[in-house]
């Protein structure tokens, strides 16, 4: 609970976020590069293979409609640092999280921002993780297709869910993630599938009781309400202006990346072949 300039109580307004959100947020990686260099050794040239860690930037080549939302993404997350919204999500967010491919930025989920766990829909237990020798399934995929919550049914027409489609399991995700939106009471479900904002947007009959945005929309509505100040923005140019001068984390991976840099500045690591 905030308290605003007249003395009111004022409670930060609730964010649900997406697996989308948490995927793209993972924006800065470390991977390790096997270059073959020659060094002179004695009065011999010897060429070796040697590892440096580098930054990897997973979203350089997102389409241009999307990198222009994703630069909302570390204000938004500073925002839940000095209590400003709130950031929630579900265990089932975090499991489809799990399954996905560069996802470990050494900074944290969603930069290091807190994020609560909010309730389940409905009262349920199921097995997260198996092995078949001759069968594979999908436990998750298996899960939402059989689901019969009324509320869930409705949810997958407002997603647009068609059994057809590739993105059929996505989009029962959709819905359930929505669902679980609408339980922890958040009132925005932020997402980077600008598809899913758009289709949902044009659904009527069902609409969800939160708002699904995107970043950008949630920016511009959180000014509209006055969740969000100037004071806010400047705040977070200071905070990032001064994290450019120091190391992003104390991970130790983060110290091998400056090694690496001081090494190649100081031509160390000879001629790449």
């Amino acid at each position: 609970m905030t308290r605003t300039s007249t003395g009111s109580s004022h409670e930060p307004p609730l964010i649900f976020l997406d697996t989308s959100v948490l995927k793209h947020s993972a924006d800065r990686l470390i991977r390790g590069r096997i270059r073959r260099v020659t060094r002179t050794w004695g009065d011999r040239p010897v060429t070796m293979d040697v590892t440096q860690f580098v930054e990897v930037y997973p979203n350089a080549r997102v389409p241009r409609s999307l990198a222009d939302e994703l630069r909302y993404l570390p204000f938004i997350a500073d925002l839940a640092k000095t209590g400003r919204l709130r950031l929630t999500t579900h265990q089932e967010v975090e499991f489809e999280f799990w399954g996905l491919p560069k996802t470990d930025d050494p900074r944290g989920r969603f930069y290091g921002a807190p994020i609560e766990r909010g309730p389940d829909p409905f009262p349920y237990g199921r097995l997260i993780a198996g092995w078949s020798p001759v069968v594979k399934t999908d436990p998750q995929f298996d899960f939402v297709k059989g689901i019969t919550h009324p509320r869930f049914q409705q949810l997958k027409k407002a997603v647009g869910a068609n059994p057809d489609s590739r993105s059929h399991k996505n989009q029962l995700l959709d819905a359930f993630h929505i669902l679980s939106a609408e339980s922890a009471c958040a009132k925005f479900f932020l997402t980077t599938d600008l598809t899913l904002v758009r289709h949902v947007s044009r659904h009527k009959k069902y609409p969800p009781t939160c708002r699904v945005v995107s970043p950008a929309q949630l920016v511009r509505v959180l000014m509209a309400d006055r969740d969000l100040r100037l004071r806010d923005a400047l705040g977070f140019v200071i905070r990032t202006f001064r994290a450019q001068r120091r190391p992003p984390s104390d991970s130790p991976m983060e110290e091998l990346v400056a090694l690496g840099k001081r090494l190649e500045k100081g031509g160390h690591f000879g001629e790449e072949k």
